[in-house]
């Protein structure tokens, strides 16, 4: 999904597949969070960067909030168990602010990699 509406109700949903060797893993723990910028935080010129130069800037700033919600930045399932098929799903309910969303999920049983400064 490339937008949600700063509505306070949009929401997004979430999946995660856990699998080893081909395995699927049930059972297993999530905890989803999310990072938020504003698009004042970001600047104007955001969106006419490159992908690389909006990754540089999402990497360097810190977000105006970070974490599962409720807050006017919204809100997120704040953990699920992965099904039979290894999948975990959360949802993401859209704040009333606009800017620019990372959902974050991590396996509480396993030690996560996350992108740039997580």
């Amino acid at each position: 999904m490339e937008y949600l509406i700063a509505d306070g109700q949009s929401q997004a949903k979430n999946k995660i597949h856990i699998s080893y060797n081909g395995t699927n893993i049930p059972g297993h723990t999530i905890n989803w969070s999310f990072r938020f910028w504003t698009l004042d935080t970001l600047g104007e010129d955001f969106f006419d960067l490159t992908s690389e130069e909006q990754e540089s800037v999402l990497n360097t700033t810190t977000p105006d909030y970070e974490g599962t919600g409720a807050s006017p930045y919204g809100s997120i399932t704040s953990s699920s168990i992965t099904n039979s098929s290894g999948i975990a799903s959360s949802i993401y309910t859209a704040g009333t602010v606009a800017g620019i969303i990372e959902i974050k999920a991590g396996d509480a049983h396993i030690n996560p990699i996350w992108r740039g400064s997580w």
